[in-house]
């Protein structure tokens, strides 16, 4: 009697786990970008012989976290960075009222991002 024991694709565990920590961990760009590529390659092992492994559900679910969570990253990046140029291009005017002039401004953002490190 022949028992038909399929595995997992290869690397899915991995982009499984790797994909959920590009969401949640600060890191999480360097994680999702290697989800990515594990599961690029684990997807052509799959495609290649799909009747050695059970599915390819795990890989999916992984590469779809690892998308979100790169794409996640990405738009905080683009934040701080026009963020950064709105702080650097601002003219000589008060902040809010606060009575902040630029160099003021830029002061405070300075001992802000130095507390932040």
């Amino acid at each position: 009697m022949e028992t038909n024991l399929k595995e997992n694709p290869p690397y899915s565990v991995a982009v499984l786990v790797l994909g959920i920590c590009s969401i949640v961990v600060s890191g999480g760009l360097i994680c999702g970008i290697i989800a990515l590529v594990l599961a690029r390659n684990g997807l052509k092992q799959f495609n290649s012989a799909p009747e050695l492994y059970k599915n390819n559900s795990l890989l999916r679910a992984g590469q779809i976290c690892a998308i979100i969570g790169v794409s996640l990253r990405a738009i905080a990046i683009i934040l701080v960075i026009i963020f950064v140029v709105f702080v650097w291009s601002a003219g000589n005017f008060h902040w809010y009222g606060c009575g902040m002039d630029n160099d003021a401004f830029r002061h405070c953002m300075y001992e802000f991002f130095d507390i932040m490190n």
